[in-house]
């Protein structure tokens, strides 16, 4: 999960730009996790599930994050109040992470991606929330100490952005559907769920309301965010009201006729992948990537996605395909390997029955291998 934990110092760099006048998220979640470690060991669990949250919501649902300081979305934490700005967010990660319009288009055309998925985003968000909640439970209706209440107070928020966050990702996909495909039932769909995401964001206010507050340090606190997160409510409340309007025939049964359902049963396990990286490699001559690939349903497709360390390019793209031993290989051009520089490069996986992946895992490390050139 570094990877996406690198995301937060540049969230937490880009809300000081913005000045200290707007309470922001980023230094709100940074602050709720330094207090809720130093209340006690009790919590570890639950701020262990909370910190990549804010960084894999950022990197699958944000608008795109912007070269030059000032970033407005930081003051919006719904990422959009309306759901027609946020279906079309892209992410501060569209390499990793599909968007909600790729998503639509990916569906209506009955293909297969190997990036993130919004329903896998939203099924990880859920899993989190589901983790902070029951460390939470374990310190009973009244925690032994203030700091310990305080402290389990903000990360019932935290588990509620990201309840929200993990509704809204599923309600994107059915307003693209709708707006790819001019179904009605999509927008159904979309308005259902989007009065569900209202709630919990309801629900996040009241949490954020209550329980006692923490001592004071240089973050904001729940108190602070609350005015910004209850006009938040006020938008989200007059954005469903919106669809209810545009949407809603007298025969609500169209609702469940033809609609987009995620997947939750099934193989959802995407090949599993054997590779080492080597820390460095001499100008001038091809870099040779080797991976073990395998799966139980059989492997679709491998292919090695690189570019330079110091390059803002694209990922270049090769197929890899099996050698004499049974790994999948490729290598990356020789003119493509400079001394003094470094190659970065990841590998997209796929079996028969589409479930995909990048390795690395990136709930296990950085999104990608670095690989030192020497001069």
């Amino acid at each position: 999960m570094r990877v996406l934990q690198t995301l937060l110092p540049l969230l937490l760099a880009l809300a000081g730009a913005q000045g200290a006048t707007e309470p922001d998220l980023a230094r709100f979640v940074d602050g709720a996790l330094r207090r809720a470690s130093a209340a006690g060991p009790e919590l570890e669990a639950a701020v262990a599930a909370a910190r990549p949250i804010l960084p894999r919501i950022a990197a699958a649902s944000s608008p795109a994050l912007p070269p030059a300081a000032g970033n407005p979305w930081l003051s919006s934490h719904s990422f959009g109040p309306g759901l027609a700005d946020y279906a079309r967010n892209s992410g501060g990660d569209p390499v990793h992470f599909e968007t909600f319009v790729e998503a639509a288009r990916r569906i209506v055309a009955q293909s297969q991606t190997p990036k993130r998925t919004p329903d896998a985003t939203s099924r990880w968000l859920d899993a989190q929330a589901g983790h902070i909640e029951a460390a939470i439970a374990t310190l009973g209706p009244h925690p032994a100490r203030p700091a310990l209440a305080a402290a389990a107070a903000d990360l019932r928020v935290i588990a509620l952005f990201a309840r929200f966050h993990a509704r809204r990702q599923i309600t994107a996909v059915h307003y693209n559907l709708f707006r790819r495909q001019l179904k009605l039932t999509e927008l159904i769909a979309a308005t259902f769920q989007e009065r569900a995401t209202l709630k919990v964001w309801t629900d996040l206010v009241e949490a954020a309301a209550a329980g006692p507050e923490p001592a004071e340090d240089d973050a904001p606190s729940r108190r602070d965010l609350l005015p910004g997160w209850r006009e938040e409510l006020r938008r989200l409340a007059a954005n469903v009201k919106d669809l209810e309007e545009q949407c809603c025939p007298p025969d609500e049964s169209l609702k469940l006729d033809d609609i987009w359902r995620p997947i939750l049963d099934g193989d959802r396990s995407p090949p599993t992948v054997e590779h080492t990286a080597p820390a460095a490699a001499p100008a001038g001559q091809p870099l040779l990537v080797v991976a073990r690939v395998t799966d139980p349903a059989g492997v679709q497709q491998v292919r090695l996605r690189f570019r330079s360390g110091t390059a803002t390019t694209q990922f270049a793209t090769l197929e890899m395909f099996p050698g004499p031993d049974g790994c999948h290989q490729a290598a990356v051009p020789a003119g493509f390997v400079r001394g003094g520089q470094e190659i970065l490069y990841f590998i997209e996986v796929m079996d028969q029955r589409g479930n995909g992946t990048h390795w690395p895992d990136l709930d296990q490390g950085f999104p990608h291998y670095t690989v030192r050139i020497h001069p």
